[in-house]
């Protein structure tokens, strides 16, 4: 609604224009004025001033406020009309307003007319949104009663004793059933038993606060005697009569129903089945890795016994396919892990970490002499998940280590960490044998061994990049063949987020 009106005043007399602007002005209404007092000016105005509000006196030299009427009528603007005049009878202040004036006040009561205009420009108003709305229904009935024919749901209407007084045509392609054969039956016939309570308090909602919409879902009886699912929506609503009726648009969800139930049940299936592995993996764990480290100490302590060459060649050979026996578990198991268990953040020490990682490789192969240069710079404080960190630091530096180049006076791994509050950013640089530009964009795919001097499980990398994926992480690596190889890794800095203030957000009611 405006707040700022134009009011055109047709008025001959200048004194009581004057009197009318002067309580215009007390009611605080914004206003702008226009007066007129010819028939040809007030017709000019009602096209170009375009008012909000005509204000006129009653006899004109020219014409009267009944013809002054007539011609803002004929605008269709729907502007307010106030008789405003000296002294007219009751009568004819009737038969204005049943012409279509809003209302009538003498110039001896212009105390009046503030009130009078508010409560005219709101009945106005309502009877502008009213004629919308009734317009707008028109074109939604024609609109509704066109679709209702064309569409492929199911529409019903019911009384309020839940008869079916009419059912759409598309109701003989979904359930068997002409519109004919549904008229006039109570809709519980057709439905469920085991569904009818839920509809029933559906429907009676519906009947006690007409406008609200309603949803449930049930079984339908289809001609042939099946069931069919329905999802259906509801409103109630009164018609001319004050009636209430209930219109009802159904979809037939059986397929979905099937589908879902279908899901439901594979789903049941695969968590058995992840069960199992998980069972499988804790043999693993514990089943298999432990037969393996007793039969490896025992082949150390044989290897400490004085024994023929031959013998020792023999043990050195079994230690070996053991070592790579149990790598192969260890992969198994970490991806297991990482796959299924979730992320714990806690305060990383990179110094810590590392060296301890650097100690556990040392049964690789203790003869052997690699370099090791590392710069870490974590003056702040960074947090991730440690135990997934360690299995990403293992394999690169294992890597390092096994795939060092021979060739070589000394082979270094030069490791660097910096932390910042966002990243930590992780660099792993070796001099070792490096790897194929053809090789580099299958390095990560599961059991792939890019060289012939690969004796491991062929999941390292792969590990490596799942990991990292967990962790919301990324990798890059840069290596060609003689030269070396280097890994840049960037991981998340969840300080933040371990450190961040507990909320406070409300929780919804249960309804």
């Amino acid at each position: 609604m405006n707040t700022h009106f134009r009011i055109l005043i047709l008025e001959d007399t200048e004194a009581d224009a004057e009197l009318i602007e002067r309580e215009l002005r007390k009611s605080r209404i914004a206003f702008t004025l226009k007066r007129v007092y010819t028939k040809s000016a007030y017709v000019d105005a009602l096209a170009n001033f375009v008012p909000d509000l005509v204000l006129s006196d009653h006899t004109l030299p020219q014409f009267n406020s009944i013809q002054a009427l007539k011609l803002c009528k004929e605008q269709k603007r729907h502007t307010p009309f106030i008789l405003v005049t000296g002294a007219v009878s009751e009568a004819y202040a009737v038969r204005c307003i049943q012409q279509g004036a809003d209302d009538y006040i003498l110039k001896s009561d212009l105390s009046r007319l503030s009130a009078t205009i508010k409560n005219t420009f709101k009945q106005k108003q309502v009877e502008v949104e009213k004629n919308r709305a009734i317009e707008a229904l028109r074109k939604s009935e024609e609109h509704f009663r066109t679709l209702i024919e064309n569409s492929t749901d199911l529409v019903n209407i019911l009384d309020s004793s839940h008869t079916i007084t009419y059912s759409s045509p598309s109701i003989e392609k979904l359930l068997g059933y002409t519109p004919a054969e549904m008229n006039n039956k109570p809709i519980f016939s057709f439905i469920h038993p085991e569904d009818t309570h839920c509809v029933s308090n559906s429907l009676l909602k519906e009947l006690v606060d007409p406008g609200l919409v309603q949803t449930a879902e049930f079984r339908f009886q289809h001609k042939d005697g099946s069931w069919r699912h329905l999802e259906s929506v509801g409103k109630a609503y009164r018609d001319d009569l004050g009636n209430v009726n209930i219109i009802i648009n159904s979809r037939d969800m059986t397929d979905r129903k099937r589908a879902e139930e279908k899901l439901i049940q594979q789903n049941i299936e695969l968590e058995k089945i992840n069960a199992e592995l998980d069972h499988f993996v804790y043999s693993a764990s514990h089943n298999l890795r432990a037969p393996l480290t007793s039969v490896l100490g025992l082949i150390k302590l044989s290897k400490m016994q004085k024994q023929g060459t031959e013998v020792d060649q023999y043990l050195h050979l079994m230690e070996r396919s053991i070592d790579k026996l149990d790598g192969t578990v260890r992969d198994i198991i970490n991806y297991s892990r990482n796959t299924r268990t979730g992320i714990q953040y806690e305060r990383i020490n990179f110094a810590a970490t590392l060296n301890e990682t650097l100690e556990n490789l040392q049964y690789i192969d203790p003869s052997i002499l690699i370099e090791q240069h590392i710069t870490i710079d974590e003056r702040l404080p960074f947090y991730s998940d440690k135990n997934r960190l360690s299995v990403i630091f293992t394999n690169l530096i294992s890597n390092a280590v096994k795939y060092r180049n021979p060739y070589r006076d000394q082979s270094f791994i030069a490791i660097t960490v910096e932390v910042t509050p966002e990243k930590a950013f992780i660099t792993f640089n070796d001099n070792g044998i490096g790897i194929d530009a053809k090789q580099i964009g299958r390095i990560y795919d599961m059991f792939y061994r890019a060289t012939d001097r690969s004796t491991g499980s062929g999941l390292g990398l792969y590990i490596v990049k799942e990991t990292l994926n967990k962790l919301n992480a990324t990798i890059r690596v840069d290596s060609s063949l003689d030269r070396g190889t280097t890994f840049d890794i960037e991981v998340p800095n969840m300080y933040q987020v371990q450190n961040a203030p507990p909320s406070h957000e409300s929780i919804p009611c249960d309804r």
